[in-house]
């Protein structure tokens, strides 16, 4: 009995956990609950916290931020830092992550140095930009308003990348998680099919362009 119901409750709990939708669901009740909390505790009757513009209050790294000029400076450098590392984050890590750690992947398209390189690279960034964004964090409202805004516009560009060439098709996507090696040969022969269409077409204009001479 006991043993019945722990199955049926992790075929449950698998079923959200793979479920995309429902884990976006569980997310955005998540969020309501912490905005609940922040509101019953008082964070957002904090007038330093919820502050806005240039003020004496405001520092960002120790430096006070009381001009117009420096809170918009500090505007722009917060927006474009986050759109930025969001489109390198989301163009490298799926890479670096099905390509170089996937130990079924044996062959890269580009140098391992180049790898190297890379990866130190992002290191060395994600620590500095931690660091940036823990002192944003401690500052303003409105600062990490713009940090929000510019991360929903990143993430929606990005996502707008990866849709571009991709069909909204159930059926076949479920197909294709029951049996990746038969979809992986079908990608291959549709290159190669389209190779052969380029390759007869070349033909065929080398052939008119023989023909009118």
């Amino acid at each position: 009995m006991v043993m019945a119901f722990a199955r049926r409750a992790l075929a449950i709990a698998r079923s959200v956990f793979i479920d995309l939708r429902l884990i976006a669901l569980v997310m955005g009740v998540w969020l309501c609950i912490i905005i609940l909390i922040m509101i019953e505790i008082g964070i957002f009757s904090n007038s330093s916290f919820m502050s806005y513009g240039p003020r004496k209050g405001l520092t960002f790294m120790h430096v006070s931020i009381d001009t117009y000029y420096k809170y918009n400076m500090l505007i722009v450098m917060i927006v474009m830092h986050t759109i930025i590392t969001d489109v390198i984050a989301d163009s490298l890590s799926p890479h670096v992550l099905n390509v170089v750690q996937d130990t079924r992947c044996k062959y890269i398209p580009h140098k391992p140095v180049t790898y190297y390189s890379i990866t130190t690279i992002w290191a060395v960034y994600c620590s500095i930009s931690q660091l940036f964004m823990v002192f944003i964090a401690f500052a303003q409202f409105d600062l990490l308003i713009a940090r929000l805004l510019s991360d929903v516009f990143a993430n929606l560009l990005t996502t707008s990348l990866y849709l571009y060439d991709k069909n909204y098709n159930p059926h076949q996507y479920y197909e294709q998680q029951q049996h990746p090696d038969d979809a992986v040969m079908m990608t291959a022969r549709s290159d190669n099919n389209d190779d052969l269409m380029l390759l007869a077409q070349t033909e065929t204009a080398d052939l008119a362009r023989q023909a009118s001479h």
